[in-house]
C-alpha cells in the first residue's frame, strides 16, 4: 500500500511525466508498419433515366466532419484538499482530505478534418456543458467534552462534496490503426470554469449516525485549467443519407488530466478522469457524376458454359432399381473338339523371287505437326476487381496470367465501346512514401500501356496509385507483403 501511495505521489507532482508515459506506451504497442489510413468509403449510385441513358454517381467520404458529442466521466481525485474544522470540534485549523472520487456528464460540438486515404487527421471539440461532482472523506481524532466535563478522544469523518461546471476547448490529432475505423486520438484541453460550489462537514456516531454538512465558503475552484488527453476510438456505423450527406457513429474513451482543480486554503486538489463518449458525425460526400448514353446496338458477349453428359454407364436422374442379370444354367461335361486340318509342309517361293518392300520417304512438308492447345479466353466480370501480383517490392513486370487476362479484356473493350477500366496499383511497405507512390503508379501505367498497345484509347483507361495505403494483408510477413504487391483492375460497363 505504501508503494502504491508513493507512485501516486510521484505522478501527482509530475503530471507531465504521467502523460508522457501513457503516450509513449500507446505508440510503442503498435508497430509503425501496421498503421493504416482513413477509409475512402466509395460506392456508386446507378439509375436508368427515362430516355434509357444511365446516370452514374460515385460518392466518397468527405474530408470535413461536424456533429455533436455526449458522454460520461469517472473521476479519481488525489492530492490535498484542505477543509476547515467545524464546531463543536475545539481544535482549530483545517483537515486534509487526500483522496476521493466522483462522476460527471458532458455534451458539446465537434469539428474534424480527415482526408480519405490519409493516416493523420485533426479536430476541435467544444464541451459546452461539462459537469463534475467530487466527494472526499478523511478520518481525524478530535477531543470532545462529555457531561462530566472531562475530554475524551473520538473519531470524526470529515466530508467534502464539490460541483464544478466547465466549458472545455480541446484541439486534437487522430492517427489511424490497421483495423478500419480504429484510431488513436490525443490533444490538449483548456477548461474554463463557469460555476462551482462545495459543502463540507463531518460524520460521527453518537447513539446514531449523524452527518452535519454546511456550505464551504472557503472553496474556490481555479478559473482556468490546462491539461491533455489521449485515447482510442472506433467508427462503427456509417450511413449515406439524401442530398449527399453521410452519417457516422464513433464511440471513444480518453484519459484526461491537468493542472490542480483548487488551491483554496493552500490545497493542491487534482483529478485524473476517463471520458467515455459517443460522437454523432455528419459529412457531405465528394461526388462525381457521369451519363452513359444508351447504345441500342450493344450486344452482350456470350458466356461460355461447359456441360458434361455421361452417356455410358449408369445415368442417375433419380435412384432406380437395377434389374438382376439372368444367369445361364451351365453344366460341366466332356466336349469333343472339332477336327482341325494342319498342313504338314509349307512351300515358300525361291529367295531370288522375293521382292523387298520399299517404304517411300516422308517429305518435310508431310511431317505431322503438333496441334497447339486452344487458348483459353478469360471471363470478364464487370464490377468485380481482378487482382494480379508482383514478385518483388520493386517489380513492374506483368505475369503471364495478367497478360492473358488483359488480352481477353482488350477483346471485351472492343466489343463494348462504352465500357471503361479503373486500374489501381498497390505496394507493400518496403521503401519511402515517395518511392512507394511511384512504384504503385508505374504498375498501373504498365497495365494501361499494355491495353493501349492493343488498340484501347486512353480516355477509357483510368490509372492511379495508392502506395501502401490500402493494404489487404499484414506487411510484417513476406506472405502478407506479397499479397499487397498488386494491381487491381475493375471494368465499368
Amino acid at each position: 500500500m505504501n508503494t502504491l501511495q508513493t507512485i501516486l505521489t510521484i505522478f501527482k507532482n509530475n503530471k507531465a511525466l504521467l502523460l508522457f508515459i501513457v503516450v509513449v506506451g500507446c505508440l510503442v504497442a503498435v508497430p509503425k508498419e501496421s498503421f493504416s489510413q482513413a477509409p475512402i468509403g466509395e460506392f456508386k449510385e446507378i439509375r436508368v433515366l427515362p430516355n434509357l441513358d444511365t446516370a452514374v454517381r460515385i460518392r466518397k467520404n468527405g474530408s470535413l466532419w461536424f456533429g455533436a458529442m455526449v458522454g460520461g466521466m469517472g473521476n479519481y481525485y488525489l492530492g490535498t484538499l484542505n477543509v476547515p474544522r467545524l464546531g463543536p470540534d475545539p481544535k482549530n485549523g483545517v483537515v486534509d482530505i487526500t483522496s476521493g472520487d466522483g462522476s460527471g456528464i458532458y455534451a458539446g460540438l465537434l469539428l474534424q478534418y480527415q482526408p480519405p486515404g490519409t493516416r493523420f487527421g485533426g479536430g476541435l471539440r467544444l464541451a459546452l456543458a461539462d459537469r463534475r461532482i467530487s466527494s472526499g472523506t478523511t478520518q481525524v481524532l478530535s477531543g470532545s467534552s462529555v457531561n462530566s466535563g472531562s475530554e475524551v478522544d473520538s473519531t470524526l469523518n470529515y466530508i467534502s462534496e464539490a460541483v464544478n461546471n466547465y466549458i472545455v476547448v480541446s484541439p486534437e490529432l487522430r492517427y489511424n490503426l490497421p483495423v478500419e475505423g480504429l484510431h488513436l486520438l490525443g490533444g490538449l484541453d483548456l477548461e474554463m470554469l463557469v460555476s462551482s460550489s462545495a459543502s463540507s462537514g463531518r460524520n460521527f456516531n453518537n447513539v446514531a449516525n449523524i452527518t452535519h454538512l454546511q456550505k464551504d465558503t472557503n472553496y474556490k475552484a481555479n478559473p482556468i485549467r490546462f491539461g491533455g488527453h489521449i485515447g482510442i476510438g472506433l467508427d462503427i456505423f456509417s450511413a449515406a443519407l439524401s442530398s449527399g450527406l453521410r452519417f457516422r457513429l464513433c464511440p471513444y474513451i480518453t484519459i484526461n488530466s491537468g493542472t490542480v482543480v483548487t488551491s483554496s486554503l493552500n490545497s493542491s486538489w487534482n483529478t485524473i478522469f476517463a471520458r467515455v463518449g459517443m460522437d454523432f458525425k455528419f459529412s457531405f460526400d465528394e461526388m462525381k457524376e457521369s451519363i452513359l448514353p444508351f447504345d441500342p446496338t450493344y450486344v452482350e458477349p456470350p458466356h461460355s458454359l461447359a456441360s458434361i453428359q455421361w452417356e455410358r454407364g449408369i445415368s442417375v436422374p433419380g435412384l432406380q432399381r437395377a434389374e438382376r442379370l439372368a444367369v445361364a444354367d451351365l453344366s460341366l461335361g466332356a466336349v469333343e473338339a472339332p477336327p482341325v486340318e494342319v498342313p504338314r509342309e509349307v512351300s515358300l517361293p525361291p529367295a531370288d523371287e522375293v521382292k523387298p518392300v520399299v517404304t517411300p520417304p516422308i517429305r518435310a512438308e508431310e511431317t505431322i505437326k503438333p496441334v497447339p492447345p486452344e487458348k483459353k479466353t478469360p471471363r470478364i466480370s464487370p464490377g468485380k476487381p481482378e487482382l494480379f501480383y508482383f514478385s518483388t517490392s520493386t517489380s513492374l513486370s506483368l505475369s503471364p496470367n495478367a497478360e492473358a487476362y488483359l488480352d481477353g479484356l482488350a477483346d471485351y473493350l472492343k466489343a463494348n465501346p462504352k465500357a471503361t477500366v479503373d486500374i489501381v496499383g498497390h505496394t507493400d511497405n518496403q521503401g519511402t512514401e515517395v518511392e512507394l507512390q511511384k512504384i504503385s503508379m508505374d504498375r498501373a501505367l504498365q497495365v494501361r500501356t499494355y491495353l493501349q498497345k492493343k488498340g484501347i484509347p486512353l480516355r477509357r483507361l483510368f490509372a492511379s496509385g495508392k502506395s501502401s495505403f490500402s493494404s489487404i494483408a499484414d506487411n510484417r510477413t513476406e506472405a502478407g507483403r506479397k499479397r499487397n504487391r498488386r494491381v487491381e483492375i475493375v471494368v465499368n460497363p
